[in-house]
């Protein structure tokens, strides 16, 4: 995954270069999203809510990236993402993201 954002420490921009594959996870709540975990550097890591835009098996998709407790960070998918990349539950996607106006 290759993520750009304006999440740096005092505002000014950071910007995180990962690339990884992801497996698809479940929230098990009534409607539950489907999302990856990004285990990013922990001095790399955001706080809060980052607006991303990008690919998920090259199909586009927009999101937030949500801190996690633990250092790492949840990206959710709607149910359109995951119909169009033809993935569910534990297959693993590959993921492209950034961050800025477009987001």
């Amino acid at each position: 995954m290759t993520c750009r954002h304006s999440a740096g420490p005092h505002g000014h921009e950071a910007e995180v270069k990962e690339e990884f594959e992801a497996t698809l996870q479940k929230s098990p709540s009534k409607g539950g999203w489907t999302y990856v975990i990004w285990r990013g550097r922990r001095s790399t890591s955001t706080h809060g809510l980052v607006s991303v835009a990008g690919t998920i098996d090259g199909e586009p998709f927009r999101s937030s990236f949500m801190a996690r407790d633990d250092g790492t960070h949840k990206l959710p998918m709607n149910a359109e993402v995951s119909r169009q990349i033809g993935k569910g539950v534990g297959d693993t996607s590959q993921s492209h993201c950034s961050s800025g106006s477009g987001a």
